[in-house]
């Protein structure tokens, strides 16, 4: 299967692959995207799993790319450790559960024709790293975020059930806070009537 997408994407010639030498300490996976990065850009001869660079041309769009890339870093880190911690200050709870309800939006409304767990956050950086020439292997953000953060390379089933349990929870609390706020400011309404 992979063989066949990679066939597709270089249109048809894979002679490539005769040739090209195979790196006994890379699965199979790697080794194909390896080499599909090393077909794109025969001038890059490493496998690299974090992403290869690839050469541009126009650096008026190299300079805004790099801006958005950066831009996605800070914006959807900052919004998902909002969307984990958000409901532990009363301020900012009302909102706490507006962002949780347009990930939740995204995941299981926008996943059932994109994929479970499809965010259009991650789907936009990854569109900006691939015009900065970056190839990332991952479909998960928060894998990703926490290989580029520890350089730990964890399973993507086990971040998706952690990313999966720390969202209900925190959906969860921040129900169930936000009713008890709703509760108890309508109960003190009442009484200073």
């Amino acid at each position: 299967m992979i063989l066949r997408i990679i066939e597709e994407t270089l249109g048809g010639n894979v002679s490539f692959f005769k040739t090209y030498p195979k790196d006994p300490t890379l699965n199979q996976h790697q080794y194909y995207l390896g080499v599909m990065q090393a077909a794109i850009n025969p001038a890059e001869k490493q496998f690299t799993p974090g992403g290869i660079i690839l050469h541009l041309h126009q650096p008026c769009n190299l300079m805004w790319y790099q801006f958005l890339n950066i831009f996605f870093f800070v914006f959807h880190t900052a919004f998902t450790l909002f969307n984990i911690v958000g409901w532990a200050f009363r301020s900012i709870r009302k909102w706490h559960l507006v962002t949780l309800s347009l990930t939740a939006f995204s995941w299981f409304v926008l996943g059932i024709w994109y994929g479970w767990g499809f965010c259009f956050c991650t789907e936009w950086h990854w569109e900006v790293r691939r015009k900065l020439g970056y190839l990332d292997h991952s479909n998960s953000y928060i894998q990703f975020l926490v290989f580029k953060l520890t350089g730990i390379n964890f399973p993507v089933q086990l971040v998706d059930e952690v990313t999966l349990i720390v969202f209900l929870i925190s959906f969860a609390l921040s129900i169930w806070l936000n009713l008890k706020d709703f509760r108890s400011k309508h109960r003190n309404n009442k009484s200073s009537e």
